[in-house]
């Protein structure tokens, strides 16, 4: 796929332009990303592929989440539970 290659025609909206906002402004939802580009509300044949790129970006977002979260309760600063007997 070609990311500089327009995904809306009617609206000039690019596949790249699309990855960017949703990552720059952490789109939640696709008709978020239709308000904000005007992306599928000429025409609608766009819509189809939008989505998909909505939706891979999203997973992506999710994905660097998942691996920059702290794993254990240490690395929370979280205190750990007092043992009773010391």
């Amino acid at each position: 796929m070609n990311t500089k290659k327009l995904l809306c025609i009617c609206q000039q909206v690019s596949y790249s332009t699309i990855a960017k906002i949703v990552r720059a402004k952490n789109i939640g939802t696709l008709n978020e990303l239709i308000v904000i580009t005007g992306v599928s509300t000429g025409c609608g044949k766009c819509y189809g592929q939008a989505a998909q790129v909505f939706a891979k970006e999203r997973l992506k977002i999710k994905q660097t989440t998942l691996l920059t979260e702290p794993l254990f309760h240490n690395e929370l600063n979280v205190a750990s539970p007092k043992s009773e007997h010391g």
